[in-house]
This record gives structure tokens, C-alpha cells and sequence, in this order.
């Protein structure tokens, strides 16, 4: 599975995480057994609040030598970045900072299914199993 694809289904992941944790009080690492799910080394997705300025965006970066990997348009603030510390030093670090991160997550692979699509005439499309 390529980074691509990892990413799309992290962004759902995240999505959905965020629907679910729209509660205020709630820890800004939504999943307490977030490393124990097979992630992406020295990658996180941090939702930045609407609140944070792009100073503070940029020392909140700083403080885990981070850079953003990708922007995602559907889901204001959130990005995805590529950190040299590992995922769990990281993800301590931004949690003290509830102030300026709705929430940070690694980014899970997910491993989709190997199955054939029912559609009766998937036979005949060309080049479907080399995807």
C-alpha cells in the first residue's frame, strides 16, 4: 500500500475521530492505546485549533523538529508531519498543549481486505488486478 493511500485512510481515521471526540474535556490524544495500533515511524496527524496562529503552529513545530507532510483541505487545521523523535516522544510532547491542538494521533495503517469486487462485469475491465 502505497504513503498515498495510507494517508487517505489516516484522514478518514482522523475525521472520524474528530466527530467522536467533539467533546471539550476530552484528551487531545483520543486513543489512550493509540501506540499499540501499528502507525506510520516518526509521522502524526495534529489538528491545530482555530485559535492557534501560524507562530504558534510554527513553534509547536519547532519544539519536535517537525514540518508538515500535508495540509488537509477537509478538515480545518488538521496536518499531517514528519518528525525525527519517535511517535510516542512526540505525541507527549503536543499533548501538554491543549491550548492550540484539538488533537494528535499517529497515523494508522490500515491493511484493506483482499477481496473482488461483486460487480459481475469486473472479468472483463482490464488491468484490474495489477491495482
Amino acid at each position: 500500500m502505497n504513503t498515498w493511500m495510507q494517508l487517505a485512510i489516516g484522514t478518514m481515521t482522523a475525521a472520524a475521530t474528530m466527530l467522536a471526540t467533539a467533546n471539550p474535556t476530552h484528551s487531545i490524544i483520543p486513543d489512550e492505546h493509540a501506540l499499540s495500533h501499528e502507525h506510520i515511524p516518526n509521522a502524526l496527524f495534529v489538528r491545530f485549533n482555530s485559535e492557534a496562529s501560524v507562530e504558534v503552529r510554527e513553534d509547536l513545530l519547532a519544539v519536535v523538529s517537525g514540518s508538515i507532510r500535508e495540509t488537509f483541505w477537509l478538515v480545518p487545521g488538521l496536518v499531517s508531519i514528519d518528525t525525527p523523535l519517535p511517535v510516542d516522544e512526540a505525541l507527549t510532547i503536543l499533548a501538554r498543549r491543549s491550548d492550540a491542538i484539538d488533537y494528535v494521533e499517529p497515523i494508522y495503517i490500515v491493511h484493506a481486505l483482499e477481496t473482488i469486487p461483486n460487480d459481475p462485469l469486473y472479468g472483463q475491465l482490464y488491468g484490474m488486478p495489477q491495482i
